[in-house]
């Protein structure tokens, strides 16, 4: 992809279980990723939650599929299930823009069905064959500790592995307010050579 937009060397963001792609491009493009960010990611699972990620999310995925089915679908649902995120989460999605934003994104991972984002489920339920110990680039690890979705002890047990990461955890985010709160931080720590 990056070759198709004419770009040399690119930094990236991996949010939540966008994290182990964002890893994998770090590895496998040396030189040419020069800095990796992941937010509230995802770590490797434990056998149980990995056989559960393997076949649960075709069945989940059918059922949720109408609730994001369209923008509008999309912000009900997003309304409904805040309403058990911690606050700095709530407060991030009252954000001008933000719940908009993630309504129009979960609408769109549904728009051509539930596959994608069925395979997508059972992809963070493997074990992970990126060798992260081998990633060259800085990683920037950004978590909050109010995270109800994903403990910051995965984040903890995910920096360990990384030879060239910084752990920058936010006491007072959560899962989204991480991103939302840290946008300028983490892209000046992407900057920075």
């Amino acid at each position: 992809m990056i070759d198709r937009l004419g770009l040399q060397r690119v930094t990236i963001i991996g949010h939540s279980a966008g994290t182990p792609y964002a890893l994998d491009c770090a590895y496998r493009l040396p030189g040419r990723v020069t800095a990796c960010a992941v937010v509230s990611g995802v770590g490797e699972m434990g056998l149980l939650i990995r056989m559960l990620a393997l076949w649960m999310p075709w069945l989940l995925l059918l059922i949720t599929r109408r609730r994001f089915a369209n923008q509008l679908r999309a912000q009900r649902s997003l309304k409904r299930a805040s309403r058990g995120w911690p606050e700095p989460d709530q407060r991030a999605l009252r954000e001008p823009g933000v719940a908009d934003l993630l309504a129009e994104s979960l609408a769109e991972a549904f728009r051509q069905g539930v596959k994608g984002a069925a395979q997508d489920g059972s992809l963070l339920g493997r074990r992970w064959t990126t060798p992260l110990d081998k990633i060259s680039c800085p990683v920037h690890l950004w978590h909050g500790e109010q995270d109800s979705q994903v403990p910051i002890s995965a984040a903890q047990a995910l920096a360990d592995r990384l030879p060239h990461g910084t752990r920058r955890w936010c006491p007072d985010d959560g899962h989204i307010s991480t991103i939302v709160n840290q946008a300028e931080a983490i892209v000046a720590a992407l900057m920075t050579p």
